[in-house]
């Protein structure tokens, strides 16, 4: 679980950037970013045993 949380925080910060510098075309990126908030929120709540 933890290596996902990395993974998604690392691309959180990527989309993050890229959203700053094409900021006429966020609908794609908002898209992304929606997903990997969503995928942290479960991970958050049904933590893997």
């Amino acid at each position: 679980m933890a290596k996902m949380v990395e993974l998604l925080t690392t691309l959180m910060q990527r989309v993050l950037t890229l959203l700053s510098e094409w900021e006429d075309h966020p609908a794609g990126l908002q898209k992304v970013l929606n997903v990997i908030e969503m995928l942290l929120a479960i991970s958050l709540e049904h933590p893997a045993s």
